[in-house]
């Protein structure tokens, strides 16, 4: 009898562990796409032609692998669009609803293809209009979990366009946040097509490897320039990464300061980089002084990557490596609705207009004329980043007055900063690797704070400073030495100074802009 009730225990216990395996097995099933609960996304300048007439194309994004485009492009010429497309990640199986169930006819063009509205399975929604001649393949495009789109409005009226005497036409609309499009039939006086809208909510999308940046503040002089008839200066330096990792560029400032310790500039892993295809046949455009000639070249990316910047050559010739600057993938970049490029230098010339153009992390294109030469506003997506260090954690020069003790006995200073240093990242509770460059004068301790890192739980700088504050103005914080049983200074006060003179890397275009 025993026997029995143990086996019974036993086949329930095999029957549970079934059950809880095939559960999770339906759910990792379910969609490959969600990953704690972000949508898995990659982007792409690739597109192929679906429709054209006199006064539009449209186009469909090419997939990568398993990521499939949620709609059509459009462009206002025959040229291929000029922004990134989004791919999203494919559900694969039975149990996966991300393609279209149908599709209903908005409108016909005047060359007979059909302007369609996919239509997803319950709380799947599809962000725009597509076009085809025939009607077209489940397959074809991908539609969204709810949960991961937001509200919309139309943005601006693309086309209007009339068909016949009897048929009064459609027009195509932009959408908010979106680079898609929405048909609406002029025939029909119902606009709701118009108000059921929804683009990407950008909070919710992730990508499946994170790009490895590092910032440093390291550089090698390039030139200096200085246009005498206007006065107006400017300075090229060339970032000097870590070893496996890639410079994206040259940088350009107007300050004569030498950047070096100072100056925090973005690089990316080697893995995640791409070397220029090549660098064109000639020089951007040239700038010559009495005795150099200065020339700017532009490097050609891969498909579906993206050089920030173009690079300079002292001389005639063209550039003497073809690793001087790298291009990332698409992946890793967006689009601001801001003008984020900042005219740096230009002449005043009929023959030869030149003008250089800066972006928020000082990479720089040249423009044979006094137009910006960046189409799109496009920046590091620090969303899909990973580094060693909290980057929006920006560092900062101390200044801490202190008292000497009664009777103080004349020590070896780099013995007195050790112990200034164990006793403030004790006090603290942080690595004592993040206190650096530390000195004194009579009667003021200076030292810098560095970054969180990004690895360990551990406190930004502004809550560093803050508690350091809130102890010093309860009791003065007492250097003891080693045996605990005297001290030597006692630090009074922080106080503020001007902002370190260190130029930070400016994170305020990444984060807070929608695409």
């Amino acid at each position: 009898m025993d026997i029995i009730i143990i086996l019974v225990i036993i086949a329930i216990f095999i029957m549970i562990l079934m059950y809880l395996q095939d559960k999770h097995r339906v759910k990792e099933d379910f969609s490959n796409k969600l990953v704690s609960n972000k949508l898995l996304i990659k982007k792409t300048m690739n597109y192929d032609k679906v429709f054209e007439n006199n006064k539009y194309s449209i186009w469909i994004p090419k997939p990568i692998n398993d990521y499939y485009p949620i709609g059509n492009y459009i462009s206002l010429n025959k040229k291929p669009p000029s922004e990134m497309a989004t791919l999203v990640k494919n559900s694969s199986g039975l149990e996966s609803n991300d393609k279209p169930i149908k599709y209903e006819i908005v409108s016909i063009t005047n060359k007979n293809y059909a302007i369609w509205k996919p239509i997803g399975a319950t709380d799947q929604l599809s962000l725009g209009h597509i076009i085809s001649k025939d009607y077209p393949s489940k397959y074809l495009i991908r539609t969204l979990p709810i949960q991961f789109c937001e509200k919309s409005i139309v943005n601006n009226r693309l086309i209007k366009n009339k068909i016949s005497r009897f048929d009064k036409g459609y027009e195509l609309w932009s959408i908010q946040n979106s680079n898609l499009f929405i048909c609406n039939n002029i025939n029909n006086y119902n606009l709701d097509a118009l108000k059921d809208v929804y683009s990407l909510k950008e909070n919710s999308l992730d990508i499946e490897k994170k790009l490895y940046i590092k910032s440093i503040n390291s550089y090698k002089k390039m030139f200096s320039y200085k246009d005498d008839k206007l006065g107006k200066k400017f300075y090229v330096w060339r970032p000097v990464p870590p070893p496996n990792f890639c410079s994206l560029g040259d940088i350009i400032l107007t300050t004569k300061s030498d950047p070096n310790g100072k100056l925090r500039t973005i690089v990316v892993n080697k893995s995640f980089c791409k070397i220029p295809l090549n660098y064109g046949t000639k020089s951007i455009n040239t700038i010559k002084t009495k005795d150099k000639t200065i020339n700017f070249w532009r490097p050609k990316p891969h498909n579906d990557y993206y050089f920030f910047g173009d690079i300079v050559v002292v001389g005639d010739d063209q550039p003497e490596a073809d690793n001087l600057i790298y291009s990332i993938s698409v992946d890793y970049i967006k689009n601001i609705n801001k003008e984020i490029h900042t005219l740096v230098y230009n002449n005043i010339s009929d023959d030869n207009p030149i003008s250089l153009w800066s972006d928020p992390n000082h990479c720089f294109k040249c423009s044979n004329s006094y137009s910006n030469p960046n189409k799109n506003n496009y920046v590091l997506n620090m969303s899909f980043t990973k580094s060693d260090y909290d980057l929006s954690d920006t560092r900062k020069k101390l200044n801490i007055t202190y008292n000497k003790k009664k009777n103080f006995k004349k020590m070896n200073e780099t013995d007195l900063i050790d112990l200034i240093k164990e006793s403030i990242s004790n006090k603290l509770d942080i690595r004592l690797e993040r206190l650096n460059n530390i000195s004194l004068t009579e009667d003021t301790v200076i030292l810098d704070i560095e970054p969180k890192s990004t690895n360990i739980d551990e406190p930004t700088i502004s809550k560093c400073i803050s508690k350091l504050n809130k102890h010093i103005e309860v009791e003065p914080l007492k250097i003891y030495n080693k045996n605990k049983d005297t001290h030597y200074i006692s630090l009074m006060r922080i106080f503020k100074t001007e902002e370190n003179n260190f130029i930070e890397l400016d994170n305020s275009h990444f984060n807070t802009q929608k695409e």
